[in-house]
């Protein structure tokens, strides 16, 4: 349990997970056409060739780590249970893996794929049917040492319309969520870890944090963004 927990803690907040690659979403052949086009969602571009460059830290205390993550999206998508999502690959010190985001029934969302632990699921970041101060949850599963957990995602609406600055430069209506991983225990929901996450109109993510046991482990801070096509 505690393994495969921590695992999940371990997620960054572009597409890095704890395996390289993506699954294939048996039965859901890319074909690299986008169904309906390439329209934008209000907080999160989709057009081939997007990209956004980041400045990370990760680690703790003095075993922190500096790198730039490079997320860039290629035109190509797929349905994954009925849904659109658009394929792009993040780059870091650590290597390339793939990835795909998407908006669908006004809820933003990206893959996560752990084959560790059987996860492949959807983690919601955003629901703009939300008022402030209000909750959407999401549930999932996974696997620990040979059992079935049950988890859930919790994310919160902070602040919406707000300003945000990030490397000295200002963001204009920005919204910020919470999104906790809460695992299930005797009937009750246990969290450890969180994300913080910035989304800025007409640019995407601008700025997360990723903490555990109250500690941050992860920050991730907009260097540059450049429009697709």
């Amino acid at each position: 349990m505690k393994k495969a927990y921590l695992c999940l803690i371990a997620l960054a907040i572009t597409f890095t997970a704890c395996k390289k690659g993506v699954d294939d979403f048996p039965d859901t052949p890319n074909t690299g056409i986008i169904p309906g086009g390439t329209a934008n969602a209000p907080y999160q571009p989709f057009s081939a060739g997007a990209k956004w460059v980041y400045h990370a830290t990760a680690g703790v205390g003095d075993f922190v780590t500096e790198d730039t993550r490079t997320t860039v999206l290629n035109g190509k998508s797929k349905k994954i249970d009925g849904q659109v999502f658009y394929e792009g690959t993040t780059t870091s010190a650590a290597g390339i893996v793939s990835g795909y985001v998407g908006y669908n029934n006004g809820i933003y969302t990206r893959t996560i794929d752990n084959a560790e632990m059987g996860l492949n699921t959807l983690q919601p970041l955003y629901n703009d049917s939300k008022n402030i101060g209000e909750s959407y949850l999401q549930t999932f599963s996974y696997v620990s040492e040979g059992q079935t957990v049950n988890a859930r995602f919790n994310v919160e609406l902070l602040e919406k319309g707000i300003s945000k600055t990030v490397r000295g430069k200002v963001y204009n209506d920005v919204v910020h969520t919470r999104i906790k991983t809460e695992v299930g225990f005797d009937n009750n929901w246990v969290s450890y870890s969180a994300n913080d996450v910035y989304l800025a109109k007409g640019i995407g993510i601008i700025y997360t944090t990723t903490s555990a046991f109250d500690m941050e482990i992860d920050k991730m801070e907009l260097v540059s963004y450049t429009p697709g096509k």
